[in-house]
C-alpha cells in the first residue's frame, strides 16, 4: 500500500479491479510517466511522492507508475506508484527478491495461480523474475 495523498485512489483501484474485472489470458506490464508541473508550467516536486527524471521521455519529469493491464481490453488492473528508494525498499517482495522482481510481482499478485501470461518489455525481464512468476503458475514473455 502506498502512503501518499493519492493512496486512497490507487489502493481503491488495486482492491476493486480484481473483484470487478475478469481479464483475459494475457496481462501486459509497463510503466508510465505523469508530468508534474506548477500552474506556470515549470516542473516542481512539492506534493508528489517521488520525482522521477527519465530524459528520453517527452515528459520525463514526474510521477512514474508501474502498471498491469488486460492485453485484450486495455483495462488497467493494478498500479504501483514509484515512491523513491526508501519507500520502494519497504514494499512487498523487495527485501527478499530485489527491486526488479518485486516490481513485476506486486501488480501481478491478484492474478497468481490463474495461469495467465504476463507480457513485458526487457526492462522487467530477469531469470529471477521468470522463476518467481513460474512458481506462481504464470508464463512470462519479454520483448
Amino acid at each position: 500500500m502506498t502512503s501518499t495523498l493519492i493512496s486512497p485512489f490507487i489502493d481503491g483501484l488495486n482492491t476493486n479491479r480484481p473483484r470487478n474485472n475478469l481479464p483475459g489470458v494475457y496481462l501486459t506490464l509497463d510503466k508510465s510517466m505523469s508530468a508534474w508541473r506548477e500552474s506556470n508550467g515549470k516542473h516542481k516536486h512539492n506534493g508528489i511522492p517521488h520525482v522521477t527524471n527519465i530524459q528520453r521521455k517527452p515528459e520525463g519529469i514526474g510521477a512514474e507508475v508501474k502498471k498491469i493491464a488486460c492485453a485484450e481490453t486495455g483495462i488497467l488492473l493494478q498500479l504501483d506508484l514509484v515512491e523513491g528508494i526508501a519507500r520502494q525498499a519497504g514494499k512487498q517482495y523487495h527485501k527478499e527478491l530485489g527491486s526488479g522482481t518485486a516490481t513485476v510481482l506486486r501488480p501481478s499478485q491478484p492474478y497468481f495461480g490463474t495461469g495467465r501470461t504476463v507480457e513485458a518489455d526487457s526492462v522487467f525481464a530477469s531469470v529471477k523474475t521468470l522463476i518467481e512468476l513460474k512458481s506462481m503458475v504464470y508464463t512470462f514473455l519479454a520483448w
